[in-house]
């Protein structure tokens, strides 16, 4: 979670440790807080309101166009940094859902089948 260079980090790495999550990701949740935090010109993340959150994920899934998993990825990162960092229960963190992909699986052709077998 080295990306993360905030008076926060510390209480983040705990949090996200006592969370059970693993190094990679620490790293990709430490990404998301970090660019939130450049989207507000390094704004203390403590000084970001809850409507500047809601406009940021606003702004990251209808102007960015970030897809449904990446969505997902930063509220969880962004949510488990409010809550248990910076210590915020807004209503917008209760709330927040990105919906799971549905993917359909991968389907080998019977060329592929045979070369297999």
């Amino acid at each position: 979670m080295a990306a993360l260079k905030t008076p926060w980090y510390d209480k983040a790495v705990e949090a996200l440790k006592l969370n059970g999550k693993g190094e990679r990701t620490q790293q990709a949740y430490a990404r998301h807080v970090r660019k939130l935090i450049e989207f507000y010109n390094g704004k203390d993340p403590d000084r970001i309101t809850e409507d500047e959150l809601k406009n940021y994920f606003i702004h990251r899934q209808d102007v960015d166009k970030w897809q449904p998993n990446t969505m997902r990825i930063c509220y969880s990162a962004i949510k488990l940094f409010y809550l248990h960092v910076v210590q915020r229960d807004w209503h917008l963190l209760k709330v927040i859902k990105a919906p799971r992909e549905k993917r359909l699986p991968s389907v080998l052709s019977r060329e592929e089948v045979d070369r297999i077998l």
